[in-house]
């Protein structure tokens, strides 16, 4: 029997995303009246990675009344994808017929083509629904390391609410909260999509995950480093994203037991607290900072540039 897959009750925390990011970012400084970036770094595409050559079939059973499963139909090639029952989940089946989620997902993903304005409705990103299915069906945990699910997670568990009084909210650890998302829909056999651009909608479709899921989800670990992670997508993409998280690893160094939230800004810290004019560094181009908070008034900050040819991280002092 299907069950509804993790993945879209974190998409529904994931409505309240204007709010998570605000709520990520309080405790760093505020990106006010940053000035605009050059159109390299500030430059970002909704659509979706090229299109490689070659299908990867898959088989999806749709709900023809809510509780009740249809036949199972082998996924193909895009024109299989007709019976689908509505326009949004057409889409999500042709894009996962890539061979990966690598080869599906858009630059500004989770959030997709409206991520700039944070509009509420980019929880429905297709390309982003998509590369999450077809890397579910493989049993692919490679997704659970990229700076979009780490923030997709941290988003969906609402970071940032006011907790209770004398409560202590537990740790996040996006990583490892995705692993385990992942083997318990896996282990299942197959997980449900309902169209997310119409909720809520009765267009479900059950998908089933390949036959050697299981064992390639049972790969690897979390990292022992693994705190909340927010990324300002109005400023830089997933890709800059990920950029910025492996430029601040060597440099934390043992302080990383000390952090338990992560913000990345595009521009230097100073781009994103003054109004005044941002130059780039001397020979280079910002790729953005990173503030790695420890508490709710105590962190590190660091500007992480290109120059000749060179990623370089500085320390710079962090003022809450």
């Amino acid at each position: 029997m299907n069950r509804t897959s993790p993945w879209a009750l974190v998409a529904a925390g994931a409505l309240i995303i204007v709010a998570g990011f605000v709520a990520i970012s309080s405790l760093a400084p505020s990106a006010a009246a940053r000035p605009s970036q050059s159109p390299e770094s500030s430059t970002v595409s909704p659509t979706a990675s090229p299109s490689p050559a070659g299908n990867v079939p898959y088989r999806v059973s749709i709900q023809t009344t809510p509780g009740s499963a249809g036949p199972t139909t082998t996924i193909s090639q895009p024109s299989d994808c007709n019976v689908m029952p509505s326009d949004w989940l057409l889409q999500v089946c042709g894009l996962a017929l890539r061979p990966d989620w690598q080869s599906i997902i858009a630059a500004t993903d989770p959030l997709g083509p409206a991520a700039p304005v944070f509009a509420k409705t980019s929880v429905s990103s297709v390309t982003w629904w998509a590369a999450l299915t077809r890397a579910t069906i493989d049993g692919d945990t490679s997704l659970c390391s990229d700076a979009s699910m780490r923030w997709w997670i941290t988003l969906g568990s609402g970071l940032g609410g006011a907790p209770q009084p004398g409560a202590t909210p537990a740790p996040l650890h996006p990583v490892a909260s995705c692993l385990n998302s992942f083997r318990s829909t896996i282990a299942e056999g197959s997980f449900t999509l309902t169209d997310q651009s119409h909720l809520p909608d009765t267009s479900t479709v059950s998908f089933f995950v390949s036959p050697d899921a299981s064992a390639q989800a049972g790969l690897g670990s979390a990292p022992a480093f693994d705190p909340s992670f927010g990324c300002d997508y109005r400023s830089m993409t997933r890709e800059t994203c990920n950029d910025l998280l492996a430029a601040i690893l060597p440099v934390l160094g043992d302080r990383e037991s000390q952090v338990d939230r992560l913000v990345l800004r595009g521009g230097s810290l100073e781009c994103t607290t003054s109004s005044s004019p941002c130059p780039p560094p001397s020979g280079g181009t910002w790729l953005g900072n990173v503030v790695a908070l420890t508490g709710q008034s105590t962190g590190f900050a660091f500007d992480v540039a290109e120059i000749d040819g060179q990623i370089v991280t500085t320390e710079v002092p962090y003022q809450p």
